[in-house]
């Protein structure tokens, strides 16, 4: 019993530490992802999809995360993971130093992710 209570205690801790996440609307898709020239900005993860939307992070490294989520009729993606706490990174720039497939596409820009 005092096991069980301490787990639960442990994952409300932990879900607690995680900030809510926001819907991204289809109006506001081009202002989802930005390119962030600050040196705590560590970038934008994939987390994965479920079976209505796909889940993403903004990492940073002295502020609190912004998960979000967009809904998969708005964002069509070239692969589909499941969820995952860790993610896959996504380049708002194809650099020619990594092998990138495209991701998704959002009006004329385009979104990698390392193959």
């Amino acid at each position: 019993m005092k096991a069980l209570i301490t787990v639960c205690i442990a994952t409300l801790l932990i879900a607690g530490c995680r900030s809510a996440e926001t819907e991204i609307s289809s109006d506001n898709l081009e202002q989802a992802f930005i390119l962030n020239s600050s040196r705590t900005f560590k970038g934008y993860y994939y987390l994965g999809s479920d079976d209505t939307n796909h889940h993403f992070v903004a990492r940073w490294q002295y502020q609190p995360d912004r998960y979000f989520y967009i809904l998969k009729d708005h964002l069509p993606v070239s692969v589909e993971r499941p969820l995952s706490g860790k993610g896959f990174e996504l380049f708002l720039v194809a650099t020619t130093n990594l092998p990138l497939n495209e991701f998704c596409r959002i009006g004329n820009n385009k979104i990698y992710m390392r193959e």
